[in-house]
């Protein structure tokens, strides 16, 4: 992947005046985003919201992402990590070593994985769904980063997913270096209009929701 972060920008959807943030020079109107690797970029200072804005961008207000074929989840490889266990994890159980294959391709071709190396697990038709679901919380977890929220680093391959309230799903991820685990509720469009849309929640603001 480029070592170079795009430079991003905050929109301004209208008519609800809620912001999101998207790579400058994206020709679409919806909320299709580039996942980061973890240790790749760290801004400055938070993103800026439009000169013309008449309400402070809030980082709980970045939920919906959009997950297509070809986003990747970004992460570290941990020691004893090799492709066949990752696509175990992320692949379809018919599709374990096609995907094997895609990854070692990837990500650069040689069959050894060290430790720290930085991967990329694509979306293809041999991966599952739950790479998706882990996809659509790095992404909202690295855009709120940009609006200044604080979120421990975490150890994007250790995804875990259970079953959720009113279709949804909780994702959870290890914290970097720990056994205490962050959890997401994560959902879908159930609609069929926005297909690959998923929203997700903090499991903190997911409680407001779902106390039990």
């Amino acid at each position: 992947m480029n070592a170079s972060a795009p430079r991003w920008s905050a929109i301004l959807f209208e008519p609800t005046r809620t912001y999101s943030a998207q790579p400058v020079g994206l020709k679409t109107g919806d909320r299709v985003y580039q996942a980061l690797p973890t240790d790749s970029y760290k801004p400055a200072k938070p993103a800026a919201a439009a000169a013309d804005a008449s309400a402070p961008v809030m980082a709980t207000e970045i939920r919906q992402v959009t997950v297509k074929r070809g986003d990747v989840l970004a992460l570290k490889a941990q020691q004893g990590d090799y492709y066949w266990k990752i696509a175990r994890h992320f692949a379809k159980d018919e599709a374990v070593g096609t995907y094997a294959k895609e990854l070692m391709a990837r990500n650069g071709g040689s069959s050894v994985v060290k430790a720290g190396q930085l991967l990329n697990l694509p979306v293809t038709a041999s991966s599952d769904y739950e790479l998706e679901l882990a996809i659509a919380v790095q992404k909202v977890v690295q855009l709120r980063s940009l609006f200044g929220e604080r979120t421990p680093e975490l150890d994007w391959g250790s995804a875990e997913v259970s079953a959720g309230p009113v279709d949804s799903f909780w994702v959870s991820f290890k914290e970097a270096g720990s056994e205490k685990r962050q959890r997401f509720m994560v959902s879908d469009d159930l609609s069929g209009l926005f297909p690959g849309r998923y929203t997700v929640l903090s499991e903190k603001e997911a409680r407001v929701y779902f106390p039990n």
